[in-house]
This record gives C-alpha cells, sequence and structure tokens, in this order.
C-alpha cells in the first residue's frame, strides 16, 4: 500500500472513530438500517456516506495484522469494523436508490420485502459497549485451539446454537461452511463467538 493511500485511510479512520454516535448524534436521524457494503471497506464506505449526508456508525475495533514474512515478520495495530461487510445507515434526506446508484451499499437487510430498522437505542447500546471495550483486540496470530475439521458451536448471533465444521481459521476469524436454503456459502465467524462442540 502506497503512504499516500495509507495516509488517506488514516485520515478516514480517523473522521469514523471521531463520529462514534451518541445521544445528540444519533438524534438527527429517526430511521437506522443495516447495509451490506463491499468487505473490508467498511470504515471507508461509511466515510463516504456520510460525506453524502446519510447517518452512518461503523463499530471499530483494533486488530493486529500480520506484515511480512520470516525475519522481517511483524505485528501491526490497525483499525478494522466489528461486523464484517455491515454498517448502519440512516438515509435521512438520501433515498436508497442514490445510496445504491453510488455503488457504495450493495443491499440492505430486510424482511419480507421492508428493510429491517434498528432503534437509536440498540445503536446507543452498542456504541456504549464499543467505549467500553466490550470488542476486545483481535490478534492474528493468538492461539484459538479451533483447527480447521473441528466442530464448533455458535455461541453469540443469529446462528447461535448452530454447529458447523471449521474450514478455516486466520485472522480472529473462523470460516464455515452454512447449508441455506439449499445453497452452500461460507461464513466468516469471530473466534470468540464460537467454541469446540462436545
Amino acid at each position: 500500500m502506497s503512504l499516500r493511500r495509507r495516509k488517506e485511510l488514516d485520515r478516514i479512520v480517523t473522521f469514523m472513530e471521531n463520529a462514534t454516535p451518541d445521544g445528540t448524534a444519533l438524534s438527527g436521524f429517526h430511521e437506522w438500517f443495516i447495509a451490506r457494503v463491499w468487505t473490508m471497506k467498511e470504515v471507508e464506505t461509511g466515510a463516504r456516506l456520510m460525506m453524502m449526508g446519510a447517518g452512518v456508525y461503523c463499530p471499530i475495533q483494533s486488530r493486529r495484522k500480520k506484515i511480512g514474512r520470516g525475519l522481517k515478520l511483524r505485528h501491526v495495530p490497525t483499525n478494522c469494523a466489528v461486523f464484517t461487510s455491515y454498517i448502519f445507515v440512516a438515509p435521512g434526506s438520501l433515498s436508497w436508490l442514490s445510496l445504491f446508484e453510488s455503488g457504495l451499499v450493495l443491499s440492505v437487510i430486510c424482511e419480507g420485502d421492508r428493510p429491517v430498522s434498528i432503534s437509536r437505542r440498540q445503536l446507543a447500546a452498542i456504541a456504549s459497549r464499543e467505549r467500553h471495550g466490550a470488542f476486545k483486540e483481535i490478534s492474528s496470530n493468538s492461539d484459538t485451539g479451533i483447527a480447521p475439521g473441528d466442530l464448533v458451536r455458535v455461541d453469540e448471533g443469529p446462528l447461535r446454537g448452530l454447529r458447523f465444521t471449521a474450514q478455516k481459521v486466520r485472522d480472529g476469524l473462523v470460516s464455515v461452511l452454512w447449508d441455506a436454503v439449499g445453497k452452500k456459502n461460507f461464513v466468516e465467524l469471530r473466534v470468540d463467538s464460537v467454541s469446540k462442540a462436545a
């Protein structure tokens, strides 16, 4: 990554960190939704949507990333989104069509044909947890105790209680194969949200 690109991303991350919602920041927008965006571009996408006039919240966590090989291997602290590929968006005066046409928002989580809205109270609770360090640092070289082929049980989130076979384990994530509606999809789960199944 070029130095110019790295500085631009640092500015975007700082911009998003300063935009963490509290009661005041959330009060300007009444309806919040969950938008799917490009993976690994959550923070950058959020900043661009904010510049367009939308309300955006992207919870951020610290993570250590491996750079280099052999003797030059080092672990560099970086910031990433807590929810991979998803951010919270309040369109405000913008139309959904303009957000989709921008190419930044890929889809919106819907129930039937209506987008699912998130209350300001729920977002404020997530923001409070973020401020108090609930989203702890993920280290890409930490010993998880989970290896590919292990049967794991999901302890948190919408897939709670389901069991999967771990396909890959890296960078604090466990990749599993989920057979949903007759189609197999790879799903990445945080290591701390799963445990070995008995």
